[in-house]
């Protein structure tokens, strides 16, 4: 037996799969910052500044464009990360070519779908780190973006429920109509990544949920690539 939180749009005895991301709000956002976090993930990577200050340049560089656009003529070879509201960075500075490439790419994904990351998408940097990761070490394991996120146990999905939704959720029991794809994670290796971490850093949490390692407590999740159906 398997329980899963469910949101608004599951319903009892409907027959769900897991790949029909419409279904789920958080899901389908993730989908869609997916590239922007691309260009993101590479800045931090690139210049190995910190996740959120990446995704701070991303949210700011528009309302300074004429400030980049004058330190690029006047040819300087950094910028500091105090004009996009980075303060705490252990970096302070990053050069103009890589953020000149940066914006450029990131701007074409903007113009193509017109969508950018916008105050309260931060955590969808980790769904795109996390599916990133996999597809390097492990691409025969579920996607997380294409599975629906199960629990054995009652007591692990109350405590999911009351750290990650609200009163709207609820804990159903489920059955598993068609499985695809079935494989057990440690979730701490992503509620546990530093706010403060790098994509390098980030990488290493990452690699270690794929390789389906365990933290000292471990909070077990199951990832399902396949369709089930909501039993109460």
């Amino acid at each position: 037996m398997y329980y899963r939180v469910i949101n608004p749009l599951e319903y009892t005895g409907k027959s769900i799969d897991s790949r029909n991301f419409k279904q789920y709000p958080r899901k389908n956002r993730a989908i869609e910052l997916f590239e922007l976090y691309k260009w993101v993930c590479w800045l931090s990577e690139k210049t190995n500044i910190r996740i959120s200050s990446a995704i701070n340049v991303a949210k700011q560089y528009g309302w300074i464009i004429e400030q980049i656009q004058e330190k690029s003529r006047n040819n300087e070879s950094s910028i500091s990360l105090e004009l996009f509201l980075v303060y705490d960075d252990p970096i302070k500075e990053i050069p103009m070519n890589d953020l000149d490439f940066f914006i450029t790419n990131y701007n074409f994904i903007f113009e193509k779908t017109k969508r950018f990351i916008d105050d309260g998408d931060e955590s969808y940097a980790w769904e795109f780190i996390w599916e990133y990761v996999r597809m390097q070490i492990n691409p025969k394991m579920p996607s997380r973006l294409f599975s629906c996120f199960l629990f054995d146990n009652l007591l692990d999905a109350e405590t999911f429920k009351n750290e990650e939704f609200n009163h709207l959720n609820k804990i159903v029991n489920i059955d598993i109509e068609e499985n695809r794809n079935l494989s057990k994670f440690d979730m701490n290796w992503l509620s546990d990544v530093p706010v403060t971490t790098t994509f390098s850093e980030a990488y290493d949490y990452a690699s270690n949920y794929w390789q389906q390692k365990e933290t000292k407590n471990p909070s077990w999740e199951f990832l399902c690539d396949g369709i089930y159906i909501i039993r109460n």
